[in-house]
């Protein structure tokens, strides 16, 4: 099993998004002072979801983890998003120096609490998948042997 750090960019990223909302609500706290109970319910709603989206982006720093075992990998990133990946599907693992989705942002599934240095998992149906691994190097090695030895690329 590896449970790897968050990067310090991934944490600045966080502590980011987080002071962006901070300052949000302090702007527009404000303005809904005149508000009827519609906005207040809109304004509770986005607020929460923004929230929880912080929240979740927390704990899937610091609960990130990678679990290999004969016949498949199972990522955990946090306590949303969860993939199992057999061996025999896996069709490249590559390494990236930069990671573009670390939560999936924009496509591909991201369980990777760092934004740089990390592998991308290519299976063969053409999903593909971000992880940032502790020792990259090793764990790609891991990985394409125990895939060829399910008779997988």
């Amino acid at each position: 099993m590896d449970r790897p750090r968050p990067g310090a960019g991934y944490l600045a990223l966080l502590v980011g998004l987080a002071a962006l909302w901070c300052l949000t609500c302090g702007l527009a706290a404000p303005e809904l002072r005149g508000a009827g109970r519609l906005e207040w319910i809109a304004a509770s709603v986005v607020g929460f979801s923004i929230s929880a989206l912080i929240v979740a982006t927390v704990d899937a720093a610091y609960r990130t983890r990678y679990e290999i075992s004969d016949h498949e990998l199972c990522l955990r990133s946090g306590f949303v998003i969860t993939a199992v990946i057999r061996h025999r599907d896996v069709a490249t693992v590559e390494r990236v120096g930069f990671i573009p989705r670390v939560l999936g942002w924009g496509g591909g599934r991201g369980l990777a609490n760092r934004l740089t240095d990390g592998l991308q998992i290519t299976l063969h149906s053409g999903a593909v998948y971000y992880v940032s691994p502790t020792n990259p190097e090793a764990f790609s090695d891991h990985i394409r042997s125990v895939s060829a030895d399910c008779g997988s690329g």
